[in-house]
Order: C-alpha cells, then structure tokens, then sequence
C-alpha cells in the first residue's frame, strides 16, 4: 500500500488535482461496477457542449423558448427524457407483471362454472 501513498503524494506535489480526482472516480466506478465510458466521453464533450449551449441561448437572447419550439430540437430533447424515463418504467411493469403471475397462477385451477 506505500506504492498507493507515494503515487497519490507525487500527484499532490506535482498539482495534478483534477487527475487524481479523474482517478479516483474511475476506480470508484470500477469497483461499484458502473461503466467508465460515459464519464469519459462526457468529460471530453463537456466543454463543446458548454459552449454550442451558451451560443445558442445568446441567439435566442437569453430565451429558453427555442429549445420547446423549434421541431428538430423538441424531438431530440424528447429522445432524450425517453432514454432516461424508459429503464425506470419497464422495470416497474416487470415487477407489476412478475407480482400478477403468481396470482394468477393461484386462479387457474379454480373452476368458474361447476354446472
């Protein structure tokens, strides 16, 4: 664990802060089982993104509205919503489905007409 402690006080010494935090996370992520691709390709995206936002809003003058109205910029921002609310509800109709089963496996061998 010294070889640890040493790279950690090389990176402090050198001020390489940002790196050792960028470190630190992508074991973190590692270890918790996430995936590190996204934070990467975030972080390499991040300041274009920025900056086509903050250019876009200075076109609308400060407005918002450009991003609700405009149809190509709607469909994608909807895309997106969907690409995040999807996994929460299908996981939630699996649950709902996988709770109905086992009541309805109970009813089928009840008899609904003894004529």
């Amino acid at each position: 664990m010294s070889w640890l402690r040493d790279s950690i006080r090389a990176f402090l010494e050198r001020g390489d802060r940002l790196l050792l935090a960028l470190c630190l996370l992508a074991l973190f992520m590692s270890v918790a089982g996430l995936p590190t691709s996204p934070l990467v390709l975030a972080f390499i995206l991040s300041s274009k993104l920025e900056r086509y936002f903050r250019q876009g809003i200075s076109y609308a003058h400060g407005s918002y509205a450009p991003f609700f109205t405009r149809p190509v910029s709607f469909i994608l921002l909807i895309i997106a919503v969907l690409c995040v609310v999807c996994p929460y509800v299908s996981d939630h109709l699996k649950a709902k489905k996988s709770a109905k089963a086992p009541a309805a496996a109970q009813n089928i061998g009840e008899d609904i007409n003894d004529d």
